[in-house]
């Protein structure tokens, strides 16, 4: 009896094991080997380098995830490996999606409708709908947490921000009652959470800029308020400096929570914008101008990095390690922490720029391919 008594506790005590190591694979499987599974198993290295072949599809948005190109088309969410290997595709069927990738995540977000999905390469973490609420702007973490800002049917607010850990638990919630959300920022660290939003008060705008301490669930946030403008851009730096770009300048505040820079656009229109690490680049023209146009680069600190002029058309501007690609209709330039360092010549039909693994990647009508940087030219 005792005998079988003990073979009974140690057939429960394994399949006790057996369950908490499957309901925690996540937690407790190292990243390393579930890479080297997929490396070997499921073909993930595959490929047969660049450029990378676009047919049918139009993409949308572009980012990396660990160490995959992301790309999100009109209909799916694409990896590509560093060889030009497609290992993953997701569809999706969202009229107007938003990407925001952050670590070896990719969150897709139906702008103007309810459906979201976390994916990584791997797998589809998690699919979810929100019931009566229209997604305005989304956010996303390194560790798979995400943020949600959405309108509300509640005639006693006019939106709504969630956030949730990557398994869809609610971690934290808020709604104003006259804020119109327009973009959404985590702090590096992740206990801090950025929003901007809109509201007119008798005719006319006025743009707010919020700091949430997520440590907090009833923490009153910074706010900070300025009327005449539109924030639509937030970003958090290392450290605990925020900015936010608007349609007529652009604001710092420091980690102390007071607003000590101000950088106006001195009559120019904002073109583009991107959110490095270290600093914000804001592509501005003249009004009514189709081509050329201005390079404003704002560090971290609050200060003005430079100005700096370029030529021909417009079409992309994203951020590197060191500064950001500068992409027009007939060369990418390097733009480093004081100014345009080089330029070379790309095709015409570029449209879109990422980088990627140091490297910077163009998207054309047709394909995607790495530019080599090399020959270039000072500017």
């Amino acid at each position: 009896f005792l005998r079988a008594f003990f073979r009974l506790l140690l057939v429960a005590a394994v399949l006790a094991a057996g369950i908490a190591v499957w309901k925690n694979w996540d937690k407790l499987a190292p990243e390393a080997l579930l890479d080297w599974i997929d490396l070997k198993l499921a073909g993930a290295d595959k490929g047969d380098g660049f450029p990378y072949t676009i047919s049918g599809d139009a993409v949308v948005a572009m980012g990396q995830a660990k160490n995959n190109l992301v790309l999100l088309t009109d209909t799916s969410l694409l990896f590509i490996n560093e060889k030009g290997g497609e290992v993953a595709r997701r569809s999706h069927a969202y009229a107007r999606p938003l990407l925001k990738t952050a670590g070896s995540y990719a969150l897709v977000a139906e702008r103007g409708g309810g459906r979201y999905q976390l994916e990584t390469r791997r797998e589809t973490v998690l699919t979810g709908q929100l019931e009566g609420r229209n997604i305005l702007a989304a956010a996303l973490q390194q560790d798979g947490k995400f943020a949600l800002a959405t309108d509300t049917a509640s005639q006693s607010y006019q939106s709504e921000l969630d956030v949730y850990d990557r398994k869809g638990n609610l971690l934290f919630s808020w709604k104003s009652p006259r804020l119109l959300l327009t973009d959404l920022s985590f702090s590096p660290e992740g206990d801090r959470l950025a929003a901007v939003g809109v509201t007119a008060e008798a005719g006319n705008m006025r743009s707010t800029l919020l700091v949430f301490d997520l440590t907090q669930q009833n923490a009153t946030p910074m706010e900070y308020t300025g009327d005449g403008l539109m924030l639509f851009g937030v970003t958090c730096f290392t450290g605990g400096t925020v900015a936010a770009v608007g349609d007529t300048e652009i604001w710092v505040v420091n980690p102390g929570g007071t607003l000590f820079e101000k950088h106006s656009y001195d009559g120019l229109e904002p073109n583009g914008y991107a959110f490095g690490e270290s600093s914000i680049g804001i592509v501005l023209r003249h009004s009514g101008a189709s081509e050329g146009g201005r390079l404003m680069v704002v560090n971290a600190t609050g200060d003005l990095a430079y100005t700096a002029e370029f030529s021909g058309t417009f079409r992309h501007l994203s951020a590197n390690a060191s500064g950001f690609w500068l992409l027009t209709s007939d060369a990418l330039h390097e733009a480093g922490p004081s100014g345009l360092n080089r330029q070379t010549e790309v095709e015409a039909d570029g449209r879109m720029v990422v980088d990627y693994k140091g490297e910077a990647m163009v998207l054309g009508l047709t394909a995607l391919k790495p530019v080599d940087m090399s020959s270039t030219s000072e500017e």
